[in-house]
């Protein structure tokens, strides 16, 4: 088996993948201002990560961080953490939103965010029974990125995600381009066997997402 691979086209699913369908019919929602802003020199990907925490977070059923230290003993932070395992990705009706809003505001000063000590890695049942909560990496190409650059920059999340401890979550590495060459180009070797995966944010959007994800395994 070659080692050196060409992306693979991977339209994401709502029912399996609806943390990053969420994110792709936010990104939808939100091209326009996107292509503008990645005609920049500087790089837009802080601000499409607070979008994408302050859409998920509210109106929909979902809790959403930014900059969280999930990794034991390490100072490293991931910069979208997902914390409702549960959560729909619908719209609310007024009625519920504030419903939410009430348990929104509970899940925060309980503290969501699994971090094991030792007694709890131990007890394999009692990982189980806390649900997988999903950490996002995001990289967004930049006005003068060059691709070498870009696979650089994602493929350390990549190793980020599979150097992971074990904690109760999904982990995803998620690179957004307003260039298409982006998902056709083989990427770097040091990707192994690592399966990367593409899709377009929609016909008439010349957006296109990267996505590696790692599920929690005991």
């Amino acid at each position: 088996m070659q080692s050196e691979k060409t992306p693979l086209h991977g339209p994401i699913n709502e029912k399996t993948q609806p943390y990053l369908f969420a994110i792709k019919h936010l990104i939808d929602a939100r091209a326009g201002e996107i292509l503008h802003k990645s005609n920049f020199g500087g790089g837009w990907e802080k601000w499409l990560q607070l979008e994408v925490a302050a859409e998920l977070d509210m109106p929909h059923t979902i809790d959403v961080l930014c900059e969280q230290s999930i990794w034991p003993g390490s100072s490293d932070r991931v910069d979208l953490w997902l914390q409702d395992p549960q959560a729909n990705y619908q719209n609310l009706n007024p009625a519920d939103i504030a419903e939410e809003q009430c348990l929104f505001q509970l899940r925060r000063r309980q503290g969501f965010i699994q971090k094991h000590d030792n007694e709890q890695l131990k007890n394999l049942g009692q990982i189980h029974k806390l649900g997988q909560q999903v950490g996002i990496e995001l990289k967004c190409r930049t006005y003068l990125q060059k691709p070498a650059d870009l696979q650089a920059k994602f493929l350390e999340d990549v190793v980020k995600i599979h150097n992971k401890p074990l904690v109760s979550c999904k982990l995803v590495a998620l690179a957004v381009t307003v260039d298409e060459l982006d998902v056709h180009r083989e990427l770097s070797k040091k990707f192994g066997n690592v399966e990367v995966y593409w899709d377009r944010v929609s016909d008439h959007v010349p957006i296109w997402l990267l996505y590696v994800e790692v599920p929690w395994k005991v």
